[in-house]
């Protein structure tokens, strides 16, 4: 499991906010619900996508994104896809429209209706990736019905809430995409189901789920030392000494660079060897999508 993506057995699932791998946090595995879960940090009007992958090619496998609690798309993972990841950005509400996937900052309000325990915000802070494995896909025939999902209406949570929360998922401006051909398969086991936990860096921060930031260092000086008979050291000494620190740690600087600089080095032979072990095939751009048979969600 590297620090960006939780791992499963054959499995992988992680984020991406404005195209970069989030940082995991608090990861946790329980293997007896086959699930893995982790906080990562969220930001307010950003755009995000989620990626799945397969690392053997087993058979056929398919991943239902949840996005706070609702359905927001079906990703199609076909059994000769081996290390290509499939991510999926936006969510299709017709054949040729789609919206990205975004967070926004949550409103907040004093009706109790919105306190602990209401459904409407039970899931709100979190994004789910169910993994299945499926029966063999077939493509769906033209013309057959197609499941679309609506975006899911704006959450409120109360200002006492415990939850704490300052985002959730909405999305974005329409745009005009062609949705991607559909797939029909039926899910025959769940495999695992990733769930990453979102909040803003500085909640984490403050609940020691993320590391702070690190403080500038202090500059000081031990005064009894600088005493003399008048009060105070001639500043020649002072001056002498610092030097002398100064050079011992330069040196010391340059062993750090030379050591990081090893590191990086090492670290880009390793991404060389892995890439050189990736397959030829061409990946593909565009993500493929999978329907369950007789499934009809039409909300637009």
């Amino acid at each position: 499991m590297t620090d960006c993506r939780l791992n499963f057995e054959n499995l992988e699932g992680w984020v991406q906010v404005d195209g970069q791998d989030t940082k995991l946090y608090g990861v946790v595995s329980d293997n007896s619900k086959k699930e893995v879960s982790c906080w990562i940090a969220s930001a307010a009007d950003k755009s995000f996508s989620v990626a799945v992958q397969k690392l053997d090619s087993a058979y056929d496998c398919g991943c239902y994104v949840y996005l706070d609690g609702s359905r927001a798309s079906n990703i199609l993972l076909p059994k000769e896809f081996m290390n290509i990841p499939q991510i999926c950005r936006e969510v299709y509400i017709s054949d040729t429209t789609a919206r990205p996937y975004k967070f926004f900052p949550v409103a907040l309000t004093d009706d109790d209706r919105f306190l602990e325990g209401s459904a409407s915000t039970r899931d709100v802070g979190e994004i789910k990736l169910a993994i299945y494995r499926l029966s063999r896909p077939v493509p769906k025939v033209h013309g057959a019905p197609q499941a679309f999902y609506c975006p899911p209406e704006e959450r409120r949570v109360h200002e006492r809430s415990k939850k704490a929360i300052a985002h959730q998922v909405h999305y974005g401006e329409e745009v005009t995409r062609q949705q991607p051909p559909i797939s029909l398969a039926r899910p025959i086991e769940r495999l695992v189901t990733f769930i990453f936990k979102y909040r803003n860096l500085e909640m984490l921060q403050a609940n020691d789920i993320a590391p702070r930031d690190p403080l500038p260092p202090r500059i000081h000086s031990d005064a009894s030392s600088l005493e003399t008979t008048n009060g105070k050291r001639k500043i020649s000494e002072v001056k002498v000494e610092s030097e002398t620190e100064k050079e011992g740690d330069y040196s010391e600087d340059e062993d750090i660079a030379r050591l990081r600089a090893e590191v990086e080095r090492l670290q880009e032979a390793k991404r060389a060897k892995r890439e050189a072990q990736r397959p030829k095939k061409k990946l593909k751009q565009e993500v493929q999508l999978f329907s369950v048979p007789g499934e009809v969600i039409d909300l637009t």
